[in-house]
């Protein structure tokens, strides 16, 4: 007897659930410490693969990047440029092309690693999960920014990578 389409199909749904399910949930790291921080200026970053985001605060300026590969008709050119307040350890962009969570970053560390968590995350910072500390102070995770280790140009042309160092002319 030959197996049908519709038994192959099911056969193949059954298979991708029962993979699913035998995967771990995430799981925070032990000892994770999340602490409230001091604003800092620099150039921070996060790098997904999926999107990229650069914030430079320098002098109450800011300049800020956004990528997604979600592109849409109306994106705005970037950097995106404005000036910043800080209260606290909420620093605010002032800039209505933002997307809105995006204006509105709380300073926190991390394990000692300073970060800008959206104003979203924020929130769910009592809920965070990470499971690669190194990772993490690398290149974030999604709406949580860390240090770049570039100046901002060099960090938004690279998107997180690392760069390829280039000879010096003789």
């Amino acid at each position: 007897m030959k197996p049908s389409i519709t038994g192959l199909a099911l056969a193949g749904v059954l298979a991708c659930v029962s993979a699913q399910a035998e995967e771990a949930p995430p799981q925070r790291l032990k000892n994770l410490k999340i602490e409230d921080a001091k604003p800092q200026e620099g150039v921070f970053l996060t790098y997904t693969g999926y999107e990229t985001t650069v914030l430079e605060l320098k002098g109450g300026k800011f300049r800020y990047w956004f990528e997604s590969d979600m592109k849409g008709q109306d994106d705005p050119a970037y950097p995106l440029t404005g000036t910043y307040t800080v209260q606290g350890n909420v620093v605010t962009l002032a800039n209505d092309k933002i997307y809105q969570p995006a204006r509105t970053w709380t300073v926190l560390t991390v394990n000692g690693t300073p970060s800008l968590w959206r104003s979203d995350a924020a929130k769910l910072k009592d809920t965070f999960v990470i499971s690669d500390l190194a990772y993490f102070r690398r290149y974030g995770q999604g709406s949580i920014l860390v240090p770049a280790k570039q100046g901002a140009e060099d960090t938004w042309k690279h998107r997180g990578a690392p760069t390829i160092p280039v000879p010096k002319e003789e």
